[in-house]
């Protein structure tokens, strides 16, 4: 979360009958763990191009917290006390979580 990540990748796939075939890559600045499984039958095929970003925004971090704070300082480093909603919100998950 403290530093941008990217991904982009594409995959194909086709199923006949009980027979299915695909093939998929991706190209991604961090590993990720991913399982997928799939059943098919019929008549299929399809194509994906796919991509994503995650980066910190710092322009949002001082609108939010009033001075600059990198997403390390905010996430490890406790440089920043959580609003009243963001406890509040917490407070809900964590109950609702049980």
């Amino acid at each position: 979360m403290s530093e941008p990540t990217f991904e982009f990748g594409g995959e194909a796939s086709g199923t006949a009958g009980n027979s299915s075939t695909g093939v998929a890559s991706a190209v991604a600045s961090v590993e990720q763990l991913v399982l997928i499984y799939s059943d098919s039958t019929g008549l299929y095929g399809g194509a994906a191009i796919k991509g994503g970003s995650l980066a910190p925004d710092p322009d949002a971090n001082v609108a939010y917290y009033g001075q600059f704070l990198s997403t390390k300082e905010i996430l490890f480093d406790h440089k920043a006390k959580p609003s009243e909603a963001a406890v509040d919100l917490a407070r809900k998950l964590d109950d609702y979580s049980r």
